[in-house]
């Protein structure tokens, strides 16, 4: 109970903390509870991790909350993966347009294909929320045949989600 309190809580309490603090006492804690055990204190984690990514530079996130924001989307847990793909557009956003077009789109792509209906479905809605943090390039040569795949599934959510984020995607695309 006292791990999944403070991982609730550490994005709060770190937006108070100058980077100093953050990074040399706040940021070990994290990296542990980014790591527990149990997938809710991980999802947690990625919940806070927003608020810290904020506090931090480019050259600041690459270094000390990229690694587990990546990780966890690769999660054993689906649930872990649910939450990535659900915040994706606030992870674009709090990292800026060229991290998440250089290294989080990448690993975004990917969920657009999870074996979990929930992980894959919350990809394709959150999809539209993030393209603005995209290059026109990757979104054609990267996400553009995804969808195509996805439109294919004849679950109708899939096919919803994939139609409002290709008339998103067209007017950046063209």
């Amino acid at each position: 109970m006292i791990r999944r309190a403070c991982a609730l809580r550490l994005g709060e309490f770190g937006s108070h903390l100058d980077k100093t603090t953050l990074i040399s006492d706040l940021m070990p804690i994290f990296r542990q509870l980014a790591q527990d055990e149990q997938d809710a204190i991980r999802v947690m984690c990625l919940e806070s991790l927003i608020r810290i990514a904020t506090k931090f530079s480019k050259e600041e996130n690459q270094v000390h909350t990229l690694g587990t924001l990546l990780a966890a989307a690769e999660d054993q847990s689906w649930k872990v993966r649910l939450c990535f793909a659900k915040s994706y557009s606030k992870f674009a956003e709090a990292y800026g347009k060229d991290l998440a077009d250089s290294n989080l789109i990448q690993t975004f792509v990917g969920l657009l294909s999870d074996s979990e209906p929930e992980v894959k479905n919350a990809a394709v809605h959150s999809l539209s929320n993030s393209i603005k943090n995209t290059s026109p390039e990757k979104l054609s040569g990267l996400v553009f045949p995804q969808l195509a795949n996805i439109y294919a599934d004849s679950q109708t959510s899939f096919k919803s989600g994939c139609a409002t984020a290709l008339c998103e995607m067209a007017s950046i695309v063209g």
